[in-house]
């Protein structure tokens, strides 16, 4: 019979080859947090949190720059879960939207925090279409912004803001109420490059003392009063302190066009005067959209696609 013979020890690696783990931890700390961490979304950051510490520390100092985006639908299935996520997570400050139909549940997508939803700059905003209306409740501090979607046949007004918001490139249409609302006091509304379209009522209204903005070459409100109802117009403003502005060179009658109900524009209650909507002097470059591009770069997101 042979003899047996004892296992031989596992030979240890010599310092020249280092390890998996080790080559990670050779990785320039500059190299993790300008190159790497910056490509994760939520869904990422979850199973790096609890796979490495190490990588946690230099997401968190990442994010300390650059605000983690939440994508729907590769993080949440749908817009209304996005939203109750960033509603929680204070890291969260913008949602990206990708292709497809997104239906909201309910009457509206309700936002009760500053936040972002933008469409993918990649896709045309006509891929992008959120089914329902989004309402901004009152009291959020902070600015909402909508970029580079389609919000198609609301119940109600396609965008409810009783919170001041921003928009750019955006299309509302077939809405049943209005198409853009700005509601109350303090209420400020920025529009750029905004279509709205063949909604019920009235295209775009400030109400009881809010203000909305309208910029850019691409900004039209057209066909909208498709009731019929005379007191709905294609612009709108409701109590005597309430304003729309079209920033020069627009003008009422080249924005507002082929509305039904009583006309492209219109003023009723409580004092309102049709004067209140007006073309004011173009204030400087912010007036103009930064395209979507940039407008990622400034929000400092690093897009993952």
């Amino acid at each position: 019979m042979s003899e047996k013979t004892e296992p031989k020890p596992p030979t240890e690696l010599p310092p020249e080859h280092p390890t998996k783990k080790d080559d990670l931890l050779r990785v320039p700390d500059h190299v993790l947090i300008t190159k790497v961490v910056p490509y994760f979304g939520f869904k990422d950051y979850a199973l790096l949190s609890t796979a490495s510490q190490y990588l946690q520390a230099h997401w968190q100092e990442a994010q300390q720059k650059n605000p983690m985006p939440l994508y729907v639908p590769e993080d949440c299935a749908t817009l209304n879960k996005a939203v109750e996520r960033v509603h929680g997570d204070p890291r969260i400050t913008t949602i990206v939207v990708g292709e497809g139909v997104h239906q909201i549940d309910g009457r509206y997508l309700w936002i009760s925090s500053a936040m972002k939803i933008v469409g993918r700059p990649d896709v045309p905003k006509e891929k992008i279409v959120v089914v329902g209306g989004i309402e901004f409740k009152q009291g959020i501090q902070g600015n909402c912004h909508l970029q580079h979607l389609t919000l198609r046949q609301a119940k109600q007004h396609g965008v409810n803001g009783t919170s001041s918001f921003t928009m750019d490139d955006i299309l509302v249409e077939q809405c049943g109420l209005y198409g853009v609302l700005a509601y109350g006091t303090g209420v400020v509304s920025r529009c750029t490059n905004v279509e709205v379209r063949q909604c019920g009522m009235s295209g775009v209204v400030a109400e009881y003392s809010a203000s909305i903005t309208l910029i850019g070459a691409k900004t039209t409100v057209h066909h909208n009063c498709t009731t019929g109802t005379s007191w709905w117009y294609g612009l709108s403003v409701v109590g005597r302190s309430s304003t729309i502005q079209l920033v020069s060179p627009l003008t009422k009658e080249q924005v507002s066009t082929d509305n039904g109900g009583g006309g492209n524009w219109g003023a009723r209650v409580g004092g309102a005067d049709i004067h209140q909507i007006k073309t004011i002097d173009a204030i400087g470059p912010a007036d103009e959209s930064p395209g979507e591009t940039k407008y990622f770069q400034q929000i400092g997101i690093q897009l993952r696609f």
